[in-house]
């Protein structure tokens, strides 16, 4: 893959401070290269490829390492943090957990599990009405499979087929990598199932090359992926919806998505959809699939649900989640996961975190509109919904997304006290923690356009 790596040779950087961000030192700080270092040596290098920052800790919407410098931050660990980085109100009941004590109690019966699983489901639409408790997205992924093919099964033997998108993502273990479209990842599989099938993805540049509707798009990749695959509309037994797909902000258009369950329901299969990272409130809805207007049959959550601690579940209609006795997780119903879980829907509820997306769509759309003015010809695409961005770059003169360039954007923005995700994949990606300031916000994006104007300028003088 062409990537820019990332110097482990500590840079004499301008020192800053400003209400939100603080850089005092050499970045990366001398210090933590050996740290980095030996991750390298005892890690995989998967494990290693994002900015050499060693955090120290984190609060609320900055990440800190001991030696001074603060960022703010735009990556909430991948969507974990919505709630914002070790939240006063998730902590204490951590550490009401902690002093009683109980840290497992396998599905022995628990009264911290028994509030979280009502709480859920009072959170989520009427016709939810059953909660597995796991601990993974992946996990959690691979059991709403189970139960949509073990449903598929009690109907007609015929029903074997889970129908998902190209460029889904919904996982790393083997069922969840069958059924994701990332085809970069299936490498390693010793044979391909053909019940695993994907249609392709209605992105906004697909849908200008279709110039037709979602619905009528819908249809037409349907009837293709039947007539190539000899199958039938009956064969299939569900079908499974990343939300949107992570790496660009790229959302479904919403009367696609509705021709879709409408044709679900009209063979009897299973509405999936995975809200692993779309979920807890990032879109400006609880829920993603909130915006197409569609009843699932599963709902698969993760990451933000308990605020960093490792928790999934699957809700579902309860003859899904009640199909098969074998649903039960070691992990799952772990006290301080339900415990950090509880206090994450609290704090949702008292602080109207939603709403506070809603709120961060419209700082993020005016920061992005006026750095995308200033670069038309490098910045060509923006995605934003709630509190969830992405910036696509573009190589001048070309239609290929610039990785490099953004690589060593998100570098610079290191050194001024902005963290980010590495996607890999041309765009800076904008996920704030729900609970930041508006002004943090703000000050983030520009501190990327300060960043951009510097680099353009370097490579001005360069050529």
């Amino acid at each position: 893959m062409n990537q820019h790596e990332f110097s482990l040779i500590p840079k004499a950087v301008p020192t800053l401070e400003t209400a939100h961000r603080r850089i005092c030192t050499a970045i990366p700080h001398p210090d933590s290269v050996a740290v980095i270092q030996t991750l390298r040596r005892y890690e995989p290098e998967s494990m290693n490829d994002q900015l050499p920052a060693v955090w120290d800790h984190a609060e609320g919407y900055n990440v800190f390492d001991k030696w001074g410098n603060k960022w703010i931050d735009f990556s909430s660990t991948i969507f974990v943090a919505n709630t914002g980085h070790a939240h006063p109100h998730v902590r204490k009941r951590l550490q009401e957990c902690l002093d009683k004590p109980l840290l497992n109690n396998y599905n022995y019966p628990s009264e911290i599990r028994a509030k979280l699983v009502k709480a859920l489901i009072e959170s989520t639409p009427e016709h939810l009405d059953r909660v597995l408790l796991l601990t993974t997205g992946a996990e959690a992924n691979e059991a709403a499979l189970k139960m949509a093919l073990i449903r598929g099964r009690q109907q007609s033997h015929r029903k074997r087929i889970i129908v998902g998108h190209i460029g889904n993502f919904h996982g790393k273990t083997m069922g969840a990598t069958l059924a994701g479209g990332v085809e970069k990842g299936k490498h390693w599989l010793p044979e391909r199932v053909d019940s695993f099938l994907h249609l392709p993805f209605p992105t906004p540049w697909y849908m200008e090359g279709r110039h037709t509707s979602g619905a009528e798009c819908f249809k037409s990749d349907m009837d293709e992926l039947i007539r190539q695959r000899n199958i039938k509309p009956d064969d299939i037994a569900g079908f499974l919806l990343e939300s949107y797909q992570g790496w660009g902000a790229v959302f479904y258009p919403a009367d696609y998505v509705q021709a879709l369950a409408d044709y679900a329901r009209s063979y009897h299969a299973a509405l999936i959809f995975d809200e692993v990272q779309s979920g807890f409130g990032r879109t400006g809805k609880f829920f993603a699939f909130e915006h197409y207007g569609v009843k699932p049959d599963l709902v698969i959550a993760g990451k933000a649900i308990a605020s960093c601690l490792p928790l999934s579940a699957v809700l579902g209609r309860r003859e899904f989640i009640d199909i098969d006795p074998s649903f039960n997780s070691t992990h799952g119903g772990n006290p301080l996961s339900c415990a950090a879980a509880l206090a994450t829907l609290e704090v949702f509820q008292q602080e109207n975190l939603v709403a506070k997306a809603v709120a961060c769509e419209a700082v993020m759309r005016d920061a992005c509109r006026a750095w995308q003015a200033e670069h038309p010809e490098r910045i060509r695409r923006l995605s934003i919904r709630g509190a969830v961005g992405a910036v696509y770059f573009y190589k001048p003169g070309t239609d290929d997304l610039d990785i490099v360039f953004v690589e060593r954007l998100i570098e610079r923005a290191l050194q001024k006290g902005l963290m980010s995700i590495r996607t890999s994949c041309g765009t800076v990606k904008i996920g704030a923690p729900l609970t930041i300031p508006l002004d943090a916000l703000a000050e983030g994006i520009n501190v990327m356009r300060e960043s951009m104007r510097e680099l353009l300028a370097e490579d001005a003088n360069r050529s």
